[in-house]
């Protein structure tokens, strides 16, 4: 009854609002056709025959054509919307065809009136004009627009009838018909207002009624529906899976359900009566829950507690307690009702999920271990091949034995790469991989990828170019790693374009104190099909096997990308045509740093000549040979160690000016001499000397060990020429500058943050990482 109620308060809303009033009035239009033509069909015999039959006919003719118009069209609306909202189009279509309807009947009217020459002719054209008038004012209330509109157009033509009689010269008769027709729109006024006040007061009193209805319905429904609640509460207490118990005040059972039985062994007959803590608790019993339950008792409030208790045959059984109050009118505690949840199962997998994720966690670790190891393991022995390598192709070679040479050196660097990203995508999914915040300019960053690729993509016939703002601001953040991300996008774009173009476009947008930058990589190369596009970006996937098999590749280079654009704090984008090209757009969010655009490092940079005096520590006689062979043009002197302890002697014996401490040495570490060093500078007074490590792991995590133990930074093997010159260079400048900057002396924690210049060479180097991936 309750959703009929509702029902018939809800229909007569929907019939009172303005589409169900509009469709009721074009229903009502329609099927009042045919009464509303008896009048009509009066009015034109009245014609024929008391003035002209062809007159009738034609006013005849003219209604029953605005009336079909106006039925037709209101017809039509009223079955399309049903149900449905009514357009204003609609509403417009249905005021023009009430203007229609009501120019056809003034039309009939001025008929009558002009050409009938008696004065009764003019009464009946006034009558039957005011009939029409009625009519439309009666729908008012349903379509007020429509009926305005006849409105409208009876007033005006009766004041345009008798004012053009007073205008020809009828005198005070034409005066008296108008106040005649005024008397009679007056009249018509009045009828229509005391209708609509009439409709208004039922609508109110309808609606009034169904609501008082809809009010006793739910009124007796809410009655009805809490007995049902509180029949169903008790058969749900009394069969519930959880054990439900009714406690006093005191703390006694008054009531238990079957589950507080079937779980505890305790029957209702032993259980009434008795405290809960005298029959299930036991020493595993947390004291501190059981006061955490007392307290809320005392206090009458709710409470939430996790419980081990013993049942009745001893066993231990965990268990989920809600209890709340339920208070008498002056708010004291009449009883307590607790809902105790059986949840020694959850509570076992809990510890299995524990142990699982500690299991996972060992395992991640070991993982983290082995690709550290492995890198380590891999990258010492391609230190010496490619090394070596180099060394040998700058010796005269002829042109096979040049390209023998070449293809050692290319081939061991793809293999560098291949694990550099192995170790990257393996740190980025663990959220392990550190970016570093310093200012850099990203102009330089793009413009110098482009100029790694340049040779590569002039091979090819390609042309290389970028679109970079003028007056690029420096920002902060990772120069290295975004410059890792631009060469594999500009990489992939020379590697899959054979003709045309590869473009990057540098747009920046300021936001507040940091600015949003894109940098769209566009090529004309073969693009990417549609239903690929989403998988460019997983792991070791290309768009399809054909262009694995034709290009190579890990299939890595992407999925790093994204994911280091990521951890920045932005994204990667693409869009691709097959056979015309793809644009990968990089999306970054940036703080600025100022204006002055950085030096950046030179990969084709010549060795340099100092007056450096260089202690190197390697007991690879590999790598102890390679770096001899670079540094023994660029430096005055160099002594070499083949371990940790030799390294200290030398170094007592004679300090030099650059210490380059290879990490993993037998009989003492780099570490432990590192250590050694500084505590004999520390103790002789002796001013601070620049150590880097030469180590193959690159994880953050050494670097740190590093500099804890006393360094300045690392080299990674193989070792990068360019990076090795940078830092001579830098360790060789005048005039000095402070060995790690304000932001660095917080990561050091074994010295001073400065070193003099006497009596070694002048300079210093910052107490940054200089790391030897793709710059």
């Amino acid at each position: 009854m309750q959703a009929g109620a509702t029902g018939a308060v809800g229909q007569f809303i929907a019939r009172n609002s303005p589409d169900g009033l509009f469709l009721r009035y074009a229903r009502g239009r329609a099927k009042g056709f045919a009464m509303r033509q008896t009048m009509t069909v009066m009015g034109a015999l009245t014609i024929a025959v008391l003035g002209s039959a062809t007159l009738g006919a034609l006013a005849a003719g003219m209604a029953l054509l605005g009336e079909a118009v106006d039925c037709i069209v209101l017809l039509r609306l009223s079955q399309l919307y049903q149900g449905r909202p009514v357009p204003t189009r609609a509403r417009i279509l249905s005021v023009i065809t009430a203007l229609v309807q009501a120019s056809t009947i003034a039309g009939c009217v001025a008929l009558c009136w002009r050409l009938i020459p008696l004065t009764e002719a003019r009464f009946f054209a006034a009558a039957f004009l005011m009939s029409a008038g009625i009519n439309a004012g009666l729908v008012r209330h349903f379509f007020p627009a429509g009926a305005i509109a006849r409105l409208s157009v009876y007033a005006a033509t009766a004041v345009a009838m008798v004012a053009q009689d007073i205008a020809a010269g009828a005198g005070f008769g034409g005066w008296f018909f108008l106040i005649a027709v005024g008397i009679m729109g007056y009249t018509t006024t009045l009828f229509i207002g005391a209708v609509e006040r009439g409709q208004a007061e039922r609508l109110r009193f309808e609606k009034a009624l169904l609501a008082e209805q809809a009010e006793l319905e739910a009124s007796r429904h809410a009655l009805a529906e809490a007995a049902r609640k509180a029949e169903r509460l008790a058969l749900v207490a009394r069969h519930a899976n959880d054990s439900v118990v009714f406690t006093a005040p005191d703390g006694r059972i008054e009531w238990v359900n079957e589950a507080f039985s079937r779980v505890t062994g305790y029957s209702f007959d032993e259980a009434v009566g008795a405290n809960p803590t005298d029959i299930l608790n036991g020493p595993e019993t947390s004291d501190q829950s059981m006061e955490q339950l007392t307290r809320a008792r005392a206090a009458g409030v709710p409470c939430r507690v996790e419980i081990q208790n013993r049942t009745k045959d001893g066993r231990k059984v965990w268990m989920e307690i809600s209890m709340n109050p339920v208070l008498n009118p002056d708010g004291s505690p009449a009883v307590f009702i607790a809902v105790e949840r059986d949840i020694t199962q959850a509570k076992a997998h809990e510890a299995e999920l524990a142990q699982a994720r500690v299991a996972a966690e060992v395992a991640a670790q070991a993982k983290s271990q082995f690709l550290a190891t492995m890198s380590h393991e891999i990258r010492t022995p391609m230190n010496g091949v490619i090394g070596v390598a180099e060394l040998l192709e700058e010796t005269a070679l002829d042109s096979v034995q040049k390209q023998y040479v070449g293809t050692i050196i290319d081939s061991g660097r793809a293999l560098l790469t291949i694990i550099n990203d192995v170790l990257d995508l393996s740190k980025l999914q663990a959220g392990k991989a550190d970016l570093l915040d310093e200012p850099f300019s990203i102009s330089t960053c793009v413009l110098r990828a482009l100029d790694l690729l340049r040779p590569t993509a002039q091979k090819k016939g390609l042309d290389l170019r970028a679109c970079v703002p003028d007056d690029l601001p420096l920002h902060r953040g990772d120069a290295g790693r975004l410059r890792q991300v631009l060469l594999n996008l500009l990489g992939n774009a020379v590697k899959f374009t054979m003709q045309g173009h590869v473009e990057a476009v540098i747009s920046i947008q300021p936001k507040g104190q940091s600015d949003c930058i894109k940098i769209a990589i566009s090529d004309t190369g073969i693009g990417i099909a549609a239903d690929r596009i989403g998988q460019v970006f997983d792991s070791f996937t290309q768009a399809d096997s054909a262009i694995a098999r034709q290009f190579g590749g890990t299939g890595l280079g992407l999925t790093i990308s994204r994911l280091l654009a990521q951890q920045m704090g932005g994204d990667i984008a693409v869009a691709s045509v097959p056979a015309k090209g793809s644009v990968f757009t990089i999306t970054l969010r940036l703080p600025r740093a100022g204006m002055a655009q950085d030096a950046g490092l030179d990969l084709r940079k010549a060795a340099p000549r100092t007056r450096l005096r260089l202690l190197v520590a390697e007991d690879n006689r590999t790598n102890m040979l390679i770096a001899r062979k670079i540094l023994e043009r660029s430096v005055a002197g160099l002594v070499e160690a083949a371990n940790g302890a030799l390294a200290v002697s030398a170094y007592r014996a004679a300090p030099p000016d650059l210490v380059l401490m290879d990490v993993s040495m037998p009989e003492m570490d780099g570490h432990t001499a590192t250590r050694k060093i500084r505590q004999f500078e520390s103790d002789s007074g002796l001013p601070r000397c620049p150590i880097f490590a030469l180590t193959a792991y690159t994880s953050a995590d050494e670097l740190a060990r590093c500099l804890a133990a006393g360094m300045d930074g690392l080299l990674t093997k193989p070792l990068v020429r360019a990076e090795l010159y940078a830092l001579l260079e830098r360790v060789a400048q005048d005039p000095p500058f402070d060995l790690c900057p304000d932001n660095a002396v917080d990561r050091v924690s074994n010295g001073g943050p400065t070193w003099s210049t006497s009596p070694r060479a002048s300079g210093t180097t910052s107490g940054r990482s200089i790391r030897s991936s793709a710059l």
